[in-house]
């Protein structure tokens, strides 16, 4: 199982996350220009659909399988204060930024 070791798995994951990246890219308005990278983008966004996430969504989920096989109940513990909470508390800063970067003036 060397292939589907914590490292492979993690530049694998890497090359997904570029690629749904420039999917999202795509929807703001790249459309519109005939620039080489943005017709680049174009074509990952159409030719590849949600094959890129699904296949991100693929090896995280296999990451987490395995740290749940190999540290069971601990994980699952855990699991809401070194998951959950950390992953909402990033969006919710994420958001804050966006939303006081590109409100609209007044």
């Amino acid at each position: 199982m060397k292939n589907l070791s914590i490292e492979c798995t993690n530049v694998i994951k890497g090359v997904f996350l570029i690629l749904v990246f420039l999917s999202h890219f795509t929807l703001y308005g790249f459309e519109r220009s005939n620039e080489w990278y943005d017709t680049g983008g174009l074509w990952i966004r159409s030719h590849m659909g949600q094959l890129i996430v699904c296949m991100f969504l693929f090896y995280s989920g296999y990451g987490i399988m395995e740290s749940f096989k190999a540290k069971k109940e601990q994980y699952i513990n855990l699991l809401p204060k070194n998951r959950i909470f950390k992953t909402l508390f990033n969006f919710d800063f994420a958001v804050l930024i966006y939303k006081t970067s590109f409100a609209p003036c007044a």
